[in-house]
């Protein structure tokens, strides 16, 4: 669902986004090329940023990732990083989305 009250600031949706689960995107959401929430997420103020999409064999290029429930206001994530969150977000560590693929490859060692 999105709910843009048309204060000005919008939602922006770029391709190759997923968005699945229930979310909620509110004002101020920037979701670019590849990134994704995932869950039952009230997000609002959020920036995700792009990168491939999550068919992308090297998690470390994927764009940014909201994955879990709860509420994100406020968060801006890079490229490869991931909140996996219970409650409010912000409480939540970001890490890299390598921890929860370990064996997939590095790009640098798939252009040998």
């Amino acid at each position: 669902r999105i709910a843009a009250d048309g204060a000005g600031t919008g939602v922006r949706i770029a391709d190759r986004t997923r968005i699945c689960d229930g979310a909620t995107l509110g004002d101020g959401c920037v979701l670019e090329d590849g990134s994704q929430i995932l869950g039952a997420i009230s997000a609002r103020a959020v920036r995700l940023a792009a990168g491939g999409d999550y068919t992308c064999p090297d998690p470390d290029l994927r764009g940014a990732v909201l994955k879990g429930r709860g509420t994100a206001h406020g968060l801006t994530l890079a490229v490869g990083e991931v909140v996996n969150g219970n409650g409010p977000f912000e409480r939540s560590p970001v890490e890299r989305q390598r921890a929860y693929h370990p064996q997939a490859p590095h790009a640098a060692d798939m252009a040998l």
